[in-house]
């Protein structure tokens, strides 16, 4: 489903996919993921600002059911890329830090700018320590554990520089593990 926003039950995944304009000018703009110089964030600036209700040039479903996880890793190797299933207990805390990076530095959290809402959390959880919100993390901690238990998980492993090759063994690698 991706890296954007998403929520994770039991039994389905849903996207909040938020931007679609920046994804749809990466791919089909730039050579890769990078911008490089200040003309190609013109560019990227005058894309956004003029096709911001243009339609994703891929399809997002409203929901899927969550069957298998590949969590990507750039690594400063340049061989192969290396693949390892992993279990819930070591994908758990990756996923919780993961969560606290994202509240912490995302520039669009809940529309908030850079971390509000965290903070706000750690301040309501110093003044009741026993709410919801002191214990937001454990709680994520358990039900990601839950929801991961019977999931097969994949730690792929990938070089830090890639190529259209790299991309093409990722995809078939991934059809072959699904």
């Amino acid at each position: 489903m991706g890296d954007d926003r998403i929520l994770i039950t039991k039994d389905r995944v849903l996207a909040f996919p938020m931007y679609l304009p920046l994804f749809n000018f990466r791919v089909q703009e730039l050579k890769d993921e990078n911008i490089r110089n200040i003309i190609e964030k013109i560019r990227l600036f005058k894309e956004l600002f003029h096709n911001e209700k243009e339609k994703s040039i891929i399809p997002v479903v409203s929901h899927s059911t969550l069957d298998v996880l590949f969590m990507l890793y750039k690594t400063n190797k340049k061989g192969p890329i290396e693949t390892s299933l992993i279990d819930a207990e070591k994908a758990t805390p990756i996923l919780v830090a993961s969560n606290k990076m994202e509240m912490i530095k995302s520039p669009m959290m809940m529309g908030m700018d850079f971390g509000c809402f965290y903070k706000y959390m750690l301040a309501y959880s110093f003044i009741f320590p026993k709410s919801d919100i002191a214990s937001y993390w454990d709680c994520l901690k358990k039900n990601i554990k839950t929801i991961l238990e019977n999931i097969p998980i994949y730690e792929i492993n990938l070089p830090m520089k890639y190529s259209m090759i790299i991309s093409e063994q990722l995809n078939q690698l991934i059809k072959d593990l699904k």
